[in-house]
């Protein structure tokens, strides 16, 4: 595709990301975008989160990310909404990327549209600023990344990155960890369909020591920085009240049903079952149409494997929603 024509789909991706979302900037804050804008304004006067004032349960990506929202757009309500605006394009340019690098244009278009479309829509809290909207960054680049360097058979030191994007992921919200559990399928999977060429284990367990330390730095980085505060225990303290609120027999919208039928897949038969279905024959075709290609492209598999939890991921979430459970 002529860059003239990239360049005219980019501007076309913004101007549909401002017409669906331009509803939103009428809308007031929802409760948990509030309660991040609250933490976000006390660290711009000076707060240090953990500090005074805890987020319980809650990982800092989020209030650092409402801080710059407020520090780059001013201290009001748009702030986030317009840095969201940004945020969500970058996403849907990355979503063509990957279906115009992997397939064609009309793959790569046809999937930055479904995505500002249904990532808009207000039965997924499409016009609020939720952390899924900005974590969605880091989800879907890590993604992208290791599908480029699975195609491209980068050396194994590159695969750091897959590791630092999911670090980012998972200090939004810890159970974001998709793109290291696909990636860490993928390698698998890559090495055992290539096992008969040389070195080939030692390659993977390369990338994925690679892969481990990119996980592993950012991290330590923000734990060490809360540590040099003196706020080791009170950070530590978001992992106990975690383990409470999962635990919370009220999380699944008062469900008396054990585990796992209490999750929202489960539910999602009640709630909504048109995206179950359609979301689990998807998901089938899916992984048929792989092990026809698989032997062809290996690398494929990271393609497949990349789809799947974000299929997963809006169903989850658009069932909380339902459920009252936010």
């Amino acid at each position: 595709m002529p860059k003239k024509w990239e360049w005219i789909l980019l501007i076309g991706f913004a101007l549909l990301l401002i017409v669906v979302r331009l509803p939103s900037f009428l809308l007031p804050l929802d409760t948990d975008s509030s309660a991040n804008a609250f933490f976000a304004r006390q660290m711009i006067q000076g707060e240090i989160l953990y500090d005074k004032f805890h987020p319980a349960h809650q990982l800092p990506g989020i209030y650092y990310t409402f801080e710059l929202a407020f520090r780059l757009f001013g201290d009001n309500p748009l702030a986030p909404k317009f840095l969201l605006l940004s945020w969500a394009w970058v996403c849907a340019c990355l979503i063509f990327q990957i279906g115009y690098f992997f397939y064609d244009e009309y793959v790569g278009i046809l999937g930055a549209i479904f995505f500002i479309l249904v990532s808009s829509q207000r039965w997924v809290t499409g016009q609020t600023v939720e952390m899924e909207h900005f974590a969605n960054l880091p989800l879907i680049a890590g993604i992208l990344v290791l599908m480029l360097l699975l195609r491209r058979r980068a050396a194994n030191s590159y695969f750091i990155w897959v590791g630092i994007l999911g670090a980012i992921s998972i200090l939004y919200k810890i159970t974001f960890v998709a793109p290291l559990i696909v990636a860490g399928i993928s390698i698998l999977a890559t090495a055992w369909i290539t096992r008969s060429e040389a070195a080939v284990w030692k390659t993977m367990f390369s990338r994925l020591i690679w892969m481990t330390i990119g996980l592993i730095i950012p991290l330590a980085v923000v734990a060490a920085y809360f540590a040099s505060l003196g706020l080791w225990y009170r950070f530590t303290r978001v992992f106990v009240f975690g383990f409470t609120y999962i635990n919370d027999p009220h999380l699944m919208g008062g469900s008396d049903l054990p585990r796992p039928f209490g999750f929202p897949l489960f539910w999602m038969s009640v709630n909504n079952i048109c995206l179950l279905f359609f979301g689990l024959m998807g998901a089938y075709h899916l992984i048929a149409f792989g092990i026809n290609c698989c032997n062809r492209n290996p690398d494929y598999l990271s393609t497949l494997a990349g789809n799947i939890p974000e299929k997963i991921c809006v169903a989850r979430r658009s069932n909380i929603d339902c459920l009252g459970c936010g």
